[in-house]
C-alpha cells in the first residue's frame, strides 16, 4: 500500500480527492469507510471501489468501464462475488477515505457514496468522481483537477454540453451540467447522468452510432467553411515551431495533399473529438455520449465515425493498411455515396487532426509533442499520402 500512495500519479490524484474534502489513508480512521482498489493493466491509473454495502460496491463497480472482453469478464465477476458477499475474492487492496465534502451539498444528499477513477497518466489526466445514493442509484460524475491545463478543458467541456443540448439531439442523450467552477482549490465540472448498473458498453459500430453523428453534422454544419484545411493549418502553425522536424514536414504535406483534391473535405461540422466505445454506452435502447472535453467545432466529415473504428487497443497492432482499410469501410458505411479521392482527403484529415489534438497537449506541458502512439499516426498518414511523403521519413 505505501508503495501505491507513494506513486506520483496517485499522490496527484489524492491531492485531488482531499481537495473535494475527503481524507485518504491506507489504515482505517474515525469515520472512513473501505475502498477496494483496481489498477489498470498497461497504464498508471485506479479505481476505488467502496466497500461494505454490496449495493453500493456494485453500482460503484459501473465506474470501470472496460472494453477488453477478459477486462469485462473479470468486472463481471467481481460484481457476482459482491452480490454474494465475497468482495475478498477480488479487493485484495483496500485503502480507506472518509470526510465531509461539499460535493453533497451539489448533489443535494445526505448519506451520498462515493466511486473514484484518479484517471489515467497524461498531460491531462483528472479525478472523475461517481456519485451514489444509499441504494447503488447513481446520482452523477464530477471532473475535478488541480493542474492548470485542466481548468480551460473543463470550462471548454461546460460550453460544449451546453451548445449540444440546445440542439435538441433526437439520437442521443447527453449529461446535464449541474456546476462548473472552482471547488476547494480545484476546478471542477458536475454533471447528472443516465447510466445504471444495466448500462452496456458496445464495441462495435451501430446504426445508433451512426444516426448520431449525422445528426450531430447536419444540426451544426458551417455555412461559410468548405474545407477543414484552413482550421488544421491554423492548428498547426500555433505548434510549428516546437513540432518535432519529422512530424512538420509529414503535416504540411499532409494537408496540400488535402487541398489538392477537388472539393478538398466538404464543409466542417461539430464533432465529439473522443467518441469512443468508453466514451458512450447505452441505457436501455438509448445511446448516451459523454465526455466532450475533446469536442470540435471545426471538423471534416467523419471525424467521429473514425475515431471511434481506428482508437480500438487492436489498431495499434494492426498494419497501416489495415487500418485505412477500416477507415475506408467506415466511411463509405456513413455516406454511399462519398468519392474514392473524398474518402482518402477525410481519412488524411482525421489523421492530421488527431496528430495535432495530441501533439498540441504534449507541448502544453513541456513535452517535445510526441505522445505515446504517434509513431503508429505517423505509419498510417505516410501510407496513406505515399510512402515516406518524400523523405519525410517514419517516426520510431
Amino acid at each position: 500500500m505505501a508503495a501505491l500512495l507513494d506513486h506520483p500519479t496517485f499522490k496527484q490524484a489524492r491531492t485531488e480527492v482531499e481537495a473535494l474534502g475527503f481524507a485518504v489513508s491506507g489504515r482505517s480512521f474515525s469515520g472512513s469507510a473501505p475502498y477496494a482498489v483496481i489498477g489498470g493493466r498497461s497504464n498508471n491509473r485506479w479505481w476505488l471501489i467502496p466497500l461494505g454495502d454490496r449495493r453500493t460496491t456494485v453500482s460503484g463497480l459501473a465506474l470501470f468501464q472496460p472494453v477488453l472482453a477478459s477486462a469485462r469478464f473479470l468486472k463481471r465477476a467481481a460484481a457476482i462475488a459482491t452480490s454474494l458477499g465475497l468482495t475478498g475474492l477480488w479487493a485484495r487492496q483496500v485503502l480507506h477515505i472518509g470526510g465531509q465534502s461539499p460535493l453533497g451539498d451539489l448533489f443535494r444528499g445526505r448519506e451520498l457514496r462515493y466511486a473514484f477513477f484518479t484517471g489515467t497518466d497524461s498531460p491531462h489526466r483528472k479525478l472523475a468522481v461517481q456519485i451514489m445514493e444509499q441504494d447503488g442509484t447513481i446520482r452523477g460524475f464530477v471532473k475535478a483537477g488541480l493542474a492548470p491545463a485542466v481548468r480551460p478543458l473543463l470550462a471548454h467541456e461546460a460550453s460544449c454540453l451546453e451548445r449540444v443540448r440546445n440542439l435538441g439531439l433526437q439520437t442521443a442523450s447527453i449529461p446535464t451540467v449541474l456546476f462548473h467552477g472552482e471547488l476547494g482549490g480545484a476546478t471542477v465540472l458536475a454533471t447528472d447522468t443516465l447510466k445504471n448498473t444495466r448500462s452496456r458498453t458496445v464495441t462495435s459500430l451501430t446504426p445508433d452510432h451512426l444516426g448520431f453523428i449525422r445528426e450531430l453534422a447536419a444540426k451544426t454544419i458551417s455555412a461559410e467553411s468548405r474545407s477543414v484545411v484552413p482550421v488544421l493549418r491554423a492548428e498547426l502553425a500555433a505548434i510549428s515551431d516546437r513540432l518535432p522536424a519529422p512530424w512538420r514536414l509529414r503535416l504540411e504535406r499532409g494537408l496540400e495533399r488535402i487541398d489538392r483534391i477537388d472539393g478538398g473535405t466538404g464543409p466542417v461540422s461539430m464533432a465529439h473529438g473522443d467518441f469512443s466505445p468508453w466514451n458512450t454506452l447505452f441505457v436501455d435502447r438509448t445511446l448516451y455520449v459523454f465526455d466532450w472535453e475533446y469536442a470540435s467545432a471545426q471538423r471534416a466529415a467523419g471525424h467521429d465515425l473514425l475515431h471511434f473504428l481506428l482508437s480500438a487497443p487492436e489498431v495499434a497492432r494492426r498494419s497501416a493498411p489495415w487500418a485505412l482499410a477500416l477507415g475506408r469501410g467506415g466511411l463509405r458505411q456513413l455516406d454511399a455515396e462519398l468519392s474514392a479521392r473524398r474518402v482518402e482527403a477525410l481519412l488524411a484529415a482525421y489523421f492530421c487532426a488527431y496528430a495535432l489534438q495530441y501533439a498540441a497537449r504534449d507541448l502544453s506541458v513541456g513535452g517535445s509533442g510526441l505522445w505515446p502512439g504517434n509513431g503508429t499516426t505517423a505509419a498510417i498518414l505516410d501510407e496513406l499520402l505515399g510512402g515516406n511523403l518524400g523523405g519525410v521519413g517514419r517516426l520510431a
